[in-house]
């Protein structure tokens, strides 16, 4: 190992998805602040068009699926080249997961701090276990406290904006279909909305098979089809309202500061809803939805035989609560202009 300063050259290994991209930012920016680091972010191409919304003065490395095998889980020796030729001091671990534990428990560095599973501990030289409390948002400042203890989580949200007579977006798919509300419930909300309010689905092209495309259409419900992040990032700032199950999309409307109604079923909203009051949900809580967990004991729905958390929340239930908070958006909103 190379005996040179803590704050020489560090690498932070962020190899998220959408969702959980966003929601390491707070920890990043903290860092960020309390260091005098040469910084460079390890995350695949997504995460590098999220972060720069932010992040505009670091460093990235760049990753993709080839750079890991089975099923994406372990990295190739290609990717732990990648990182070595960074040379870094210092890695900080933000994903915490097998995944990059097989890329840095053999880079040389100086020191690594971060957070993973117990099984790796013995890689870290400042170690912290996964927490399973909420938010998601600490879980990445807890890596940060590995190396600087006395760092504070004190994000209250991105500021928000709110257009009333701008288009609501609503994306209708998730992560895993497990945390889906349905595209059929989804289609009798923009029909009620859609007589009071501009709606448009907005849909991954190739999230949806033409036949979905051509019944939609048979729907009169308008598509939005992106087929890059840029794409999404452009059509999200143009919105008033983002509406969506648990999704990563979701994150980024809140990253833009748009206000966002979500649908909950397997998973918890005290661990993934945006952070702010513009930011409400609709949730069928029923006894096995999780209420201290991130998920419900059923793998957060993969095994569940009838997932009704989601199945019993009607169109009616959403649609009374997304009506109730645009008028809540109206009113505040509207006395702002007024002061």
């Amino acid at each position: 190992r190379r005996k040179k300063s803590l704050l020489d050259n560090v690498a932070i290994v962020a190899l998220h998805k959408l969702g959980d991209t966003v929601f390491t930012i707070p920890a990043l920016q903290e860092y960020i602040l309390n260091s005098s680091s040469h910084i460079t972010v390890i995350c695949f191409q997504h995460s590098e068009k999220i972060y720069r919304q932010i992040l505009t003065d670091i460093n990235y490395l760049i990753l993709d699926k080839s750079d890991f095998h089975f099923d994406g889980r372990i990295a190739s020796s290609k990717a732990r080249t990648k990182l070595k030729s960074l040379q870094s001091d210092t890695i900080i671990d933000l994903k915490g997961s097998i995944v990059s534990a097989s890329l840095i428990f053999n880079s040389r560095c100086h020191k690594i701090f971060g957070i993973n599973e117990i099984y790796f501990k013995g890689i870290y030289d400042g170690y912290q276990p996964i927490r399973t409390t909420p938010h998601q948002i600490d879980i990445y400042f807890d890596a940060i406290k590995t190396i600087i203890p006395a760092v504070k989580n004190n994000f209250a949200g991105y500021p928000v904006e709110y257009t009333k007579d701008k288009t609501i977006l609503i994306q209708p798919l998730a992560g895993w279909e497990s945390k889906e509300w349905g595209l059929v419930k989804f289609i009798k909300l923009y029909h009620r909305l859609s007589s009071e309010h501009k709606c448009a689905f907005i849909l991954q092209d190739d999230s949806i098979t033409s036949d979905v495309t051509f019944q939609l259409m048979d729907e009169n419900v308008k598509i939005i089809q992106s087929n890059s992040i840029e794409i999404l990032f452009n059509e999200i700032v143009e919105c008033s309202l983002f509406i969506s199950n648990d999704s990563g999309p979701l994150q980024i409307a809140a990253l833009l500061g748009k206000p966002t109604f979500s649908i909950y079923g397997p998973t918890n909203p005290t661990f993934h809803l945006p952070i702010g009051k513009f930011h409400q949900f609709s949730r069928k809580t029923l006894k096995c939805s999780p209420i201290i967990e991130k998920y419900c004991f059923a793998d957060g729905g993969d095994s569940c035989p009838h997932n009704d958390c989601l199945e019993l929340l009607t169109v009616d239930e959403v649609y009374n609560g997304i009506t109730k908070f645009i008028s809540e958006l109206k009113d505040h909103f509207s006395q702002d202009k007024g002061k």
